[in-house]
């Protein structure tokens, strides 16, 4: 199934979709579908594709005789489907799926969706898969093979409605790209993150950005060697109580900007051990984060540093050193 030709060529309706189902058995279309279609590579009758108007919502319908071979690349397949509230999608074979980025973008209707029997193993790109689902509250991915995969910036951001997200078993060994991986998942009450490979990480910029909700983060293991920017990493985590950084090899880092801003739960932060000498922006590193007592910075070598605006600001549990 060409994933461009079906959106693009034929109904060109996304924004009207609130129900998708892709089936492994093809029955006979109904009299009254509309837009039917032979998606076929081969034109054979192998693949249809229809739509429907049920109670008056816009259902679109894929169906084989076995599962519907998804195309290499499936970028954008679903983004945008902005009204889309279920998405049946257990007949669909994604074992030779290597894009999925942006794939479920912007689906803001959605609550639930069951990816479970989802085949990542040839997957390299997950970037923005789930960005932007603001209503999604359940999100099975616990058995994604992640062993091929490189970009992962965005994959959850936006994702306010979540509360829980099982990622305990992705192999990350490839990834480069976590930045704004768990953006603004303000209802996020746990997350385990411990097991993760970060060896090849270069860009943890706002990670965790605005993960409000949780109290609780190890990132003790994280190895950080290759990262050159962790601005904004874990801005406005207001809940967090702890936060273990001190193993965290800062070398390539050029930026700290806004690295702990609105922490205002911390009251123990230990960054002594912080090489700080490729850092040029530390504008906000530590400001607002109000419950803080006690900071040892005074081995911070901030010969290359431009911009110290607001480091400090609103630390007023500070005590001098």
């Amino acid at each position: 199934m060409k994933k461009k030709e079906f959106w693009d060529t034929y109904f060109n309706r996304k924004q009207d979709v609130v129900m998708i189902t892709i089936s492994d058995t093809l029955s006979d279309v109904p009299n009254d579908a509309m837009n039917v279609t032979d998606i076929s590579e081969t034109r054979d009758g192998s693949v249809m594709a229809w739509m429907s108007n049920d109670d008056a919502q816009l259902h679109v319908h894929i169906a084989a005789n076995g599962k519907v071979p998804a195309d290499e690349n499936i970028v954008r397949m679903f983004r945008g489907c902005e009204y889309l509230e279920t998405a049946d999608l257990k007949g669909l074979d994604t074992s030779q799926v290597t894009d999925m980025c942006f794939m479920f973008g912007m689906c803001k209707s959605l609550k639930n969706l069951d990816v479970s029997g989802f085949d990542t193993s040839q997957v390299e790109d997950m970037a923005f898969m789930f960005s932007d689902c603001r209503l999604l509250e359940n999100l099975e991915i616990s058995e994604f093979d992640t062993a091929q995969v490189k970009d992962m910036s965005c994959m959850f951001g936006a994702c306010e409605s979540l509360k829980n997200l099982d990622v305990s078993g992705f192999d990350t060994m490839q990834v480069k790209n976590m930045s704004y991986m768990f953006r603004d998942c303000k209802s996020l009450e746990k997350l385990d993150v411990k097991g993760f490979n970060t060896e090849k990480v270069e860009d943890m910029r706002e990670m965790f950005e605005d993960c409000e909700s949780l109290e609780n983060l190890d990132v003790s293991s994280f190895i950080t060697s290759r990262v050159k920017d962790m601005r904004s990493m874990f801005f406005d985590c207001r809940s967090l109580k702890n936060l273990n950084v001190s193993g965290f090899d800062t070398s390539r880092v050029s930026s700290m900007a806004w690295m702990f801003y609105g922490c205002r739960s911390l009251k123990t932060l230990d960054v002594s051990g912080f090489d700080t000498a490729q850092v040029e922006d530390m504008r906000g590193m530590f400001s607002d984060c109000e419950s803080l007592e006690n900071l040892g910075v005074s081995g911070f070598d901030t010969s290359r540093v431009k911009n110290i605006k607001f480091m400090f600001y609103g630390c007023k549990s500070l005590k001098r050193q």
